[in-house]
């Protein structure tokens, strides 16, 4: 047992010997991914060059969140996953680097309750029942309004929209979403 320990703190000195002054790292040191989707992941090597012989491995830090295969990261499910790259050189030298996956719900359209709705003068309408956000389980659900004649009706930014006069105008909706795709 202790000839193990031994052997295992020699192993390494000699790995912080042969990659001294190395960095593994993702191209990406945080990712937010659709679920579902799938990705290339891209590793950045300083003072060492990966080549064909170098081993690389990967590790989840949850497979119902993300899974990653030969480099192709895929988005399992909602939530935060840490993934940890680990690449052996034909010397022996180990280096390792991480990243944060973040698999969110994305968006898939938002549709108006009905295409015609009234709102009283003076009176408020809240926003979330004048539309629905498709799927409902959709990571971010805040959206940004464009009112075509504010002098009729105006977005308060609490949620609602205000009826100021009388008259039609027209809302354009649009989900505050926004993702990278790696």
């Amino acid at each position: 047992e202790e000839l193990q320990e031994t052997a295992e703190i020699l192993q390494m000195i000699l790995n912080r010997k042969i990659v001294e002054g190395a960095t593994l790292s993702f191209s990406k040191s945080e990712i937010e991914i659709g679920k579902g989707k799938t990705s290339k992941l891209e590793l950045v090597c300083d003072g060492r060059t990966i080549t064909n012989n170098t081993v690389i491995e990967y590790i989840s830090s949850d497979e119902s969140i993300a899974t990653v295969k030969k480099g192709n990261l895929t988005a399992i499910g909602k939530g935060t996953a840490e993934i940890t790259a680990t690449a052996t050189f034909e010397d022996g030298g180990v280096l390792t680097a991480s990243t944060t996956v973040n698999v969110i719900i994305p968006v898939n359209s938002i549709k108006a309750a009905n295409q015609k709705t009234s709102i009283l003068v003076g009176k408020r309408s809240q926003i979330k029942d004048l539309i629905s956000i498709v799927p409902e389980d959709a990571t971010v659900k805040d959206v940004t309004l464009v009112i075509d004649d504010e002098s009729i009706a105006k977005d308060d930014g609490k949620g609602s929209i205000k009826g100021l006069k009388a008259g039609q105008f027209s809302i354009t909706v649009t989900s505050a979403e926004k993702t990278d795709t790696p």
